[in-house]
């Protein structure tokens, strides 16, 4: 499998910064599959490279575009870097052939050029989602402007839509998506991950890092590494340090990064008379670097301003520790939180309160006991939730799934003419059957009420997911408890009668039109659907599915569903045009004929439960 990554700042052991892209990526590779990266050199300052470069990293095919970034530039200045990087990476992706596209945020920009190649290549997208976009731009006042907000939430929906699935970074990143009506069935949570290997070191590597750095020693050591960004808030740190000199002048705090907040933390921390006393900054260091200081360090902590939008968050940060084995700080509610707690493999400090914050801090980082124990608890999580090796493992079957599904594609010529018969077709089909479809609108209303259509969401082509339309054609009669009847129990006289003679499919007219739909494929199915198919039976949506089809004239609702998944499959291997126009001849006939409505015995088609075919009834 050939795999198409793009993340615009992309880093390697080398670079300061998270490396998770790198490590998944190589991950792919170590497993047999071809990753190309498309990012850009964002780290200028000593290159003379003026266009687009391609490098290898540990088998990675990097193709960098230089592109300056910093988190010190004005938003404005970071919002142009986005788009520019969107409008020439697109040409670029598209013109590498791959048979997945896996896109990962921020910035949102990045599905831009994603969506362009998966569509240009006819390829299946996957969108990561590191965080809610435009929610905390939004949250902590980076982004004002209405229109703005209006379009940001616009291209965040339009994101979704057009990716075949999605990975999010934590519990309530992947809550925020399914919030927008996008299937939870197709959103995968991959948190950021903890590189056991790389941070599992020699404890005389810490000793040393103690030995080089005089107002360190052996004194006790608090850190923080990472980004000196806005939502960062490294102003508490500052007031942390300045709360404990008063009950411990010994413990020390240092902070390793850079961001656009560096000078703002350095004034606090001269202002308040702890820089250079028992609070340190230095500056950026190289991934490969972190676990030195780590072991180094007594306590990590991981701090966000006092936001809840921000409580979503996976920091890279956070993870190090867990990997490094130390008891990790934060200052934030939300799922990490909760795991501190119930691991006992840190502490959760009030974000508002640096005062009483402190107190616990000292107490802590001076409890030998209490260190070595919330480290191995730390550690425990890292090995037993956060294994960067168990979670790539994890990617890799996400984008396995989706190239499975991808669409063996026919001649482009077959593809034109299927489009536009398709067009042609539906649109006559919606203009001639107009009369018809006004009578059965008028007659649902007046017998039915409310809503006249029957929406669902389906899986498509590549497994995307898209909204169905249909005549309904059952009441929504309901027993004591609430539930649902039965759908032989709920299916009205005019609904059997419209069903008969496929006329509850009329409006599906519109989602061919859209492109959702062809006239011939094998029929949309419930997005629960997905994870029980096989391999094989997954190959159904290696096309774009149909209003009839080759299962629909072979027996419909009469056929199990193992023989109508096979006679799916057959059609994915022989379609053509010949063989489309016979399926529409014959399914004309059978239509008038009323041939295979219903199942044996049920009103609808039973659930498909994959190896196990219950007979719950579900709505074909």
């Amino acid at each position: 499998m050939r795999v198409l990554y793009l993340h615009q700042y992309f880093n390697t052991p080398e670079m300061p910064g998270g490396t998770r892209s790198y490590e998944l990526a190589r991950r792919l590779v170590s497993a047999g599959h071809e990753v190309d990266m498309i990012t850009s050199q964002w780290q200028t300052k000593n290159s003379d490279k003026k266009t687009w470069f391609q490098t290898n990293e540990s088998g990675i095919n990097v193709h960098w575009l230089p592109l300056p970034y910093s988190n010190k530039m004005s938003y404005r200045d970071r919002i142009k870097a986005f788009f520019k990087f969107a409008l020439l990476a697109g040409p670029k992706a598209r013109s590498i052939g791959a048979d997945v596209i896996f896109a990962t945020s921020t910035p949102l920009t990045i599905i831009l050029p994603a969506i362009y190649a998966a569509k240009k290549n006819d390829i299946p997208l996957i969108f990561e989602v590191r965080d809610l976009w435009p929610e905390i731009p939004i949250a902590v006042g980076a982004l004002k402007n209405p229109l703005a907000i209006f379009a940001s939430r616009l291209l965040e929906r339009f994101a979704y839509r057009k990716s075949t699935h999605i990975i999010a970074l934590s519990p309530g990143i992947k809550t925020g998506i399914t919030a927008t009506g996008y299937p939870e069935t197709q959103v995968t949570m991959i948190p950021n991950s903890s590189d056991l290997d790389l941070f599992d070191v020699d404890h005389r590597v810490g000793l040393e890092i103690r030995r080089q750095h005089k107002w360190l020693g052996q004194r006790p050591l608090i850190v923080y590494t990472g980004t000196l960004g806005l939502v960062n808030g490294l102003e508490y740190l500052v007031r942390l340090a300045k709360a404990t000199l008063a009950i411990d002048p010994e413990i020390r705090f240092v902070v390793i990064g850079s961001g656009r907040e560096e000078n703002e933390v350095r004034h606090k921390a001269e202002q308040l008379g702890v820089l250079g006393v028992n609070f340190f900054m230095l500056p950026d260091i190289p991934k490969y670097e972190i676990p030195k200081w780590l072991s180094a360090a007594d306590i990590a902590t991981s701090l966000f301003i006092d936001l809840e939008a921000l409580w979503a968050n996976s920091a890279n940060k956070f993870f190090d520790a867990l990997a490094a084995s130390k008891p990790i700080a934060i200052n934030y509610g939300g799922w990490q939180a909760k795991l501190i707690k119930e691991a006992n493999a840190g502490l959760v400090l009030t974000a508002n309160n640096p005062t009483s914050s402190a107190k616990i801090l000292a107490k802590a980082v001076t409890d030998k006991h209490w260190l070595a124990t919330a480290g191995e608890s730390a550690r425990r999580l890292a090995v037993d939730r956060f294994d960067r090796d168990k979670l790539a493992s994890k990617l890799e079957k996400v984008l396995s799934r989706a190239f499975q599904a991808k669409k063996v594609r026919s001649s482009r010529s077959y593809r034109t003419i299927k489009r536009s018969i398709d067009l042609v077709l539906a649109t006559l089909g919606l203009l001639l059957t107009a009369p018809i479809t006004i009578v059965v609108a008028l007659i649902i209303r007046m017998s039915m009420g409310s809503p006249v259509i029957f929406r669902q969401t389906r899986s498509g082509l590549h497994v995307a997911p898209f909204t169905i339309y249909k005549f309904r054609t059952m009441a929504s009669s309901r027993n004591k408890n609430d539930d649902l009847l039965p759908d032989e129990e709920r299916l009205t006289s005019f609904g059997k009668f419209i069903r008969n003679y496929s006329l509850d499919e009329l409006p599906a007219f519109l989602n061919v039109i859209k492109g959702d739909m062809s006239l011939v494929g094998p029929r949309p199915l419930l997005t629960s659907y997905l994870e029980r198919y096989t391999p094989e039976q997954q190959r159904r949506h290696q096309v774009k599915p149909g209003i009839t089809g080759w299962a629909q004239i072979n027996g419909r609702n009469t056929i199990s569903w193992s023989d109508k998944f096979k006679l799916d499959v057959w059609y994915v291997d022989n379609r053509s045009l010949k063989l489309d126009i016979k399926i529409m001849w014959i399914t004309l006939i059978k239509v008038l004929k009323q041939e295979g409505i219903s199942a044996q015995q049920h009103a609808t088609m039973p659930e498909f439960r994959g190896d196990n075919e219950l007979n719950e009834c579900t709505p074909d």
